[in-house]
């Protein structure tokens, strides 16, 4: 038993990151590292991946950052530090430009501030169990659990937080200043990539403040900060470096009317200024956004354990309480000023990950020297692991709502995820500098970066014809129409006349300032015996003929492109060719996809057929309407008798 015991002591940083591999496989992570951007907050990821992509693409300017929505000019933007999308952009250069090496590099960085916090609870506790346990805990939060290997800053500036508070923690043991410079480097780093990162830094330095005028003593023995010229230089580097890049920011968004990025005001964000509906709709996220955080059963005990910590303070560590209540104190400004923003955007709350963490390791020095025997019986160890297993086999329940279905699907529209579309866009001749316009995309870039041209989404654009006239004079060539059903509407119709190609539901036309209508084909069907093609009241009944005139059905045929047609009854319904069933016609869906795509064909007599999406031309032969021959015969013929 000795002899294991010692090995873990000596090769207690391997056995940690096999556990955090172990993890990682158990989250999935060989899974979705391979993923394009997509899931939980997919409007704010793929404007992240932009950046990097954006630098690749459209030339390595770092102080040119861009995202594929061009916004009110070249798509000119910046928010956080964009240094870690230009290294991302670098090793695009030399490997291509691979969506898993985004993931796998800002992973890489969340697995060194695991190592941090490792580092941390080891040296503060003494204890190899909660060294493993409290940043496996941290790992097994849903929220941090998902954006781990994803393209969001947040995680890697919390990351940067624990490398530099365990710098900082070195600093004390050993008052070697160069361990308070690296972690005020880390720092930095930390509120350049997210700015609510820095209450790390202004809780270090209020504690500095109460030391130096000799509130409290923070050091093992005497005062941590010896060096006071040199600590406030540190405090003063890491304000000029975050605030210098954040007022650059301003100023680039400012010079490029850009602001959806959030560097100028947002009315109505701060609790003070919120409406009683938003304030009310806000706190409901926040109960919804807590079971991202972990169970609502560690919650609780999360909140427990604060309350335990206050009620016994005089036993704590004076840096270690007064940097958790002045951590605390700086959520509850962070929360109230961004209300509704941190209500709206669950991953605000990312780099406020730190106070639990805090609230674990601050607890758990209080129960050790209150109850040692306890703290270090192996039913007590046990029970932390098994507190451990809980939240992971919780968050792991929660991958059903960030990646495979629920409220977040990540393929709301499969095609753009697959991996030959954006070849075959390469493939039509769209050049990487050609703008198009994305239809339909309430996002800035999620559309845009998936076919990797730059332009305007229904995020900047409507389909009113001032707007698209707008956006071809801009330089707009291409529309990308990612739902059929949009091509019913009279204006978009107008700029759907050259068609270019398409990949399965998602059509490319070619753009031009409208000269003519475009309007669909509006009739009836009748067949080669005098039979009218009929709909059956019930919705979705098979297709019939009659030959009573006055119950045909009026058809309109909408032309998609080529000889490409979707056909649209009175009722507003799509026919649909049902594969699982024989190729069978029915009107039966609201929708357009690959089963309510037909392919048009003009026969030599006037007459048209119609193929179905199995291939096969529709026949009017029997009881029921079917795509079934491999001919267009007497029976496949069809008229159409002009309505309008």
């Amino acid at each position: 038993m000795n002899k294991i015991i010692l090995f873990f002591q000596q090769k207690s940083l391997f056995v940690f990151l096999l556990l955090v591999l172990i993890l990682s496989l158990i989250f999935e992570y060989h899974e979705t590292t391979l993923l394009l951007p997509q899931g939980h907050h997919d409007w704010r990821t793929t404007d992240c991946a932009s950046f990097a992509m954006m630098y690749y693409d459209h030339g390595m300017n770092f102080f040119e950052p861009k995202v594929f929505n061009v916004l009110m000019g070249g798509g000119h933007a910046a928010g956080e530090f964009p240094g870690l999308y230009y290294l991302v952009a670098c090793m695009y250069k030399i490997f291509g430009p691979h969506e898993v090496i985004f993931r796998v590099f800002f992973l890489l960085i969340f697995y060194c501030g695991l190592i941090a916090l490792f580092k941390i609870v080891k040296r503060l506790t003494q204890d190899l169990v909660l060294s493993f346990v409290i940043p496996l805990l941290l790992f097994s939060s849903p929220l941090i659990m998902v954006f781990g290997n994803n393209f969001l800053c947040d995680i890697p500036s919390l990351s940067m937080a624990l490398i530099g508070w365990n710098f900082v923690f070195k600093y004390r043991d050993t008052t070697r200043e160069k361990h308070f410079w690296l972690g005020m480097m880390f720092f930095a780093f930390a509120g350049l990539l997210k700015l609510n990162s820095a209450i790390s830094m202004i809780a270090l330095a209020g504690m500095f403040f109460l030391e130096m005028v000799g509130w409290v003593q923070l050091g093992n023995n005497g005062k941590m900060f010896r060096n006071i010229k040199s600590n406030i230089a540190g405090f003063l580097m890491v304000v000029a470096v975050v605030a210098s890049w954040y007022l650059w920011a301003i100023h680039y968004n400012a010079e490029h009317s850009t602001s959806f990025l959030g560097t100028q005001s947002w009315p109505g964000w701060p609790i003070w200024e919120t409406s009683d509906y938003d304030f009310t709709r806000t706190l409901n996220h926040f109960f919804e956004h807590a079971s991202y955080l972990f169970s609502y059963i560690t919650c609780i005990v999360l909140g427990f354990l604060l309350f335990f910590i206050i009620s016994n303070r005089q036993v704590l560590d004076p840096l270690l309480f007064g940097t958790l209540i002045l951590t605390l104190l700086g959520i509850i400004m962070f929360v109230c000023m961004f209300y509704v923003g941190v209500g709206d955007n669950v991953y605000y709350i990312i780099n406020l990950m730190i106070l639990p963490v805090f609230i674990m390791i601050t607890s758990a020095l209080i129960f050790k020297t209150l109850f040692p025997h306890i703290f270090h019986s192996v039913l007590f160890k046990l029970l932390l692991c098994g507190f451990l297993v809980f939240n992971v086999t919780y968050a792991k329940a929660k991958l059903k709502v960030f990646y495979h279905g629920g409220k977040y699907h990540w393929k709301s529209n499969p095609g753009f995820y697959e991996p030959e579309f954006r070849p075959f866009v390469d493939s039509i001749g769209v050049k990487k500098t050609d703008k198009i316009i994305s239809f339909p995309d309430i996002t800035p870039d999620v559309t845009l970066y998936l076919i990797g041209r730059p332009g305007w989404s229904g995020y900047d654009a409507k389909i009113e014809e001032g707007s698209l006239n707008q956006c071809i004079q801009n330089g707009a060539q291409y529309l990308f129409i990612n739902n059929p059903m949009l091509l019913f509407d009279p204006v978009l119709l107008n700029y759907t006349g050259d068609y270019v190609a398409n990949y399965k539901t998602i059509f490319i036309y070619r753009l031009s300032l409208p000269s003519k209508k475009n309007n669909p084909l509006k009739g009836a069907l009748k067949d080669s015996n005098n039979q009218y093609l009929t709909v059956s009241p019930e919705g979705a009944k098979p297709l019939k003929v009659s030959g009573d005139s006055t119950s045909a059905e009026t058809f309109t045929i909408l032309p998609l492109g080529k000889d490409l047609v979707a056909i649209r009854t009175q009722g507003n319904k799509i026919l649909s060719c049902d594969l699982n069933n024989g190729g069978l016609v029915t009107a039966s869906t609201d929708w357009i996809a690959d089963w309510e795509i037909f392919k048009l064909v003009k026969n030599d007599d006037g007459t048209i057929s119609l193929k179905g999406a199995n291939n096969k031309f529709i026949t009017a032969a029997g009881d029921n309407i079917e795509a079934k021959s491999e001919l267009p015969g007497p029976s496949e013929r069809f008229k159409l008798i002009f309505k309008y």
